[in-house]
């Protein structure tokens, strides 16, 4: 079981729902307005990492590769950027490109409940970068402690580098 201090997430490849494609989250029941977790500066859902919602007035998504798969999203996302320690570009082991994130220890117990709440479910967790999901990965190995982690994609390191530069500028304390 993974329970290290330094883990790595295998992220579910999304090619139809990268950042790059433009693919904005729609949302059922509530305006933009409305929604508790807006970016007034930009008018996009605040960067973070999102659990399924069981609430049809919620987020919708529906993953690119497998249409059948509709979720919904809630709007208040576990993890924001504000508590994102530190994020950094690297490599993963299979020589892909990948965001490296460090959470301050604040975050690790809710970290740990939104992956145990995940694998419970079976359900994924939802990674949105400037109002759109970048990845949407599956806790497949039980609850994960511990503040780092790494997010995977379809990425090359530059889009790599443009997420982390987006991130760090819309969110000035990173």
């Amino acid at each position: 079981m993974i329970k290290s201090t330094f883990l790595i997430l295998l992220f579910i490849t999304l090619n139809g729902c990268s950042i790059f494609n433009k693919k904005e989250l729609h949302l059922n029941g509530h305006t933009v307005e409305q929604a508790e977790n807006i970016n007034k500066t930009t008018g996009k859902f605040v960067d973070g990492i999102y659990t399924e919602s069981v609430n049809e007035t919620s987020l919708s998504h529906t993953l690119e590769y497998s249409p059948e798969n509709f979720y919904f999203i809630n709007y208040t996302p576990v993890i924001v950027a504000r508590d994102f320690k530190h994020l950094s570009r690297e490599v993963s082991p299979i020589g892909d490109p990948v965001i490296t994130v460090e959470l301050h220890e604040s975050a690790h117990d809710k970290w740990y409940e939104a992956t145990k709440k995940a694998f419970q479910n079976k359900s994924p967790l939802f990674v949105i970068v400037n109002g759109k999901v970048v990845s949407a990965p599956m806790v497949n190995s039980g609850p994960i402690s511990g503040g780092r982690l790494q997010i995977s994609g379809d990425f090359t390191m530059d889009q790599v580098s443009d997420i982390i530069a987006g991130i760090k500028e819309r969110n000035s304390k990173i």
